[in-house]
């Protein structure tokens, strides 16, 4: 395969051909252009465009569960959540009496697969059954979110969430 460069110099342009390699003199400095450099700089200005070009995660307000006769709901500060430091406000509500679950032992667990792993932290009771969970995001992606309640001498409920980290 043969690649036909351009090599600019002071006085003008000149084309070279080559067996994938063109060497040349860019204002005085020695220049060699290669296939692989060629595809690596291809690569990197594809990422770059599609990080830039991809579209911001939108506020999508708070998200809800009905499980294990627990009304969940999981909603962010900031919204929507972002890279680093956010804290999800968890709050629980007992969906037969529809009285707030101010008793629990709140843990959310993130997890994003291209960062390998994610964050688990519990929260603190801010009363009423709202619960407030620091949460660290590595990487600007999707995370599953998993919602557990504890509660003394019930079992154990957990609910699956959606984080969009922008």
């Amino acid at each position: 395969m043969r690649c036909n460069w351009i090599v600019r110099r002071n006085v003008g342009t000149r084309a070279v051909s080559g067996s994938m390699k063109a060497y040349g003199n860019l204002n005085g400095m020695q220049i060699r252009q290669s296939r692989h450099a060629a595809i690596a700089i291809g690569a990197l200005l594809a990422i770059f465009a599609a990080a830039g070009c991809s579209p911001k995660p939108e506020a999508t307000g708070p998200q809800a569960a009905d499980i294990g006769g627990l009304h969940i709901v999981l909603a962010a500060d900031p919204s929507p959540v972002r890279v680093g430091d956010n804290t999800l406000i968890v709050t629980v509500i007992d969906s037969s009496t529809n009285k707030p679950v101010v008793d629990a032992n709140v843990t959310v667990s993130t997890y994003n697969q291209l960062a390998g792993g994610g964050d688990q932290e519990t929260g603190r009771s801010q009363g009423n059954g709202v619960y407030n969970v620091p949460i660290r995001l590595a990487i600007m992606d999707m995370y599953k979110t998993t919602v557990t309640i504890q509660r003394v001498g019930k079992p154990d409920v957990s609910a699956q969430f959606t984080l969009n980290a922008g």
